[in-house]
């Protein structure tokens, strides 16, 4: 299976080899920043890196600096389709570590379009736009580990993996490249939302959604208030939803 990881980041290219963990868990290692061992950089377009023959034989797009909206940049990735058997769009602050990525997905593209770590089903709006606020608990599915305030890593546990899933979350979302090409991220949200409306619009085309067990730890803690941008990101969700 020949897979691309998609990714954006806030930082620079040098900030992104020294610190994502997600460039350190495909196999750059401490070859950093220009002289990779098993990689090769291709020269910036628009900010925009490939790195090939990482982990896992994967390759990996990025776009650094970036301030655009995570949807922007993810249709773009539909030029990439057609070379790839998988793409993995993902959060530059996660640690993949799961020796049998490669094989889980297999499993999971034999049952499921689109493959994710955590997600439920049975959904209904009752207040804020958020996969684990607008989905049934008993419906809930998957796992992703993080880190404590002391550094120690937990697992967060959410239900059985292999679950049929109508909402997933956005730090790791696996698509069957041919499956699901028809599908396109909402431009017309940012950094909040953007994975519930691509989940919704997969839905919208009979495509199917759900988890496997592939071990991934997220850096970062999740969304911690409701900004601005995420309060108009949200009413732009609402009234779609609405409309659904």
């Amino acid at each position: 299976m020949k897979i691309l990881f998609y990714t954006c980041t806030k930082q620079n290219v040098d900030a992104f080899l020294k610190f994502s963990p997600l460039i350190k868990c495909l196999g750059m290692g401490n070859e950093l920043p220009y002289k990779p061992k098993k990689a090769t950089l291709d020269e910036p377009q628009e900010l925009n890196y490939k790195f090939k023959n990482l982990r896992y034989g994967a390759d990996l797009i990025v776009w650094t600096e970036n301030t655009d909206g995570l949807s922007v940049q993810y249709n773009k990735a539909k030029k990439y389709y057609d070379q790839y058997d998988a793409i993995i769009f993902c959060h530059d602050d996660i640690f993949i570590t799961d020796a049998f990525l490669i094989e889980k997905l297999q499993v999971a593209f034999a049952q499921f379009d689109v493959v994710g770590l955590a997600g439920g089903a049975d959904i209904s709006l009752k207040g804020h736009g958020l996969w684990h606020m607008m989905c049934d608990p008993k419906t809930f599915s998957g796992a992703v580990s993080h880190f404590d305030s002391t550094g120690k890593e937990f697992v967060t546990s959410f239900g059985p993996f292999g679950k049929r899933c109508l909402l997933m979350d956005g730090l790791f979302l696996a698509v069957n490249t041919g499956t699901t090409k028809a599908v396109n991220w909402d431009e017309n949200v940012k950094f909040h939302h953007y994975d519930l409306l691509f989940c919704l619009e997969a839905n919208k085309l009979k495509l199917r959604l759900g988890t496997a067990p592939v071990y991934v730890t997220h850096e970062s803690p999740g969304l911690q208030g409701f900004s601005e941008e995420f309060k108009k990101s949200d009413a732009y969700f609402k009234e779609y939803f609405k409309n659904y």
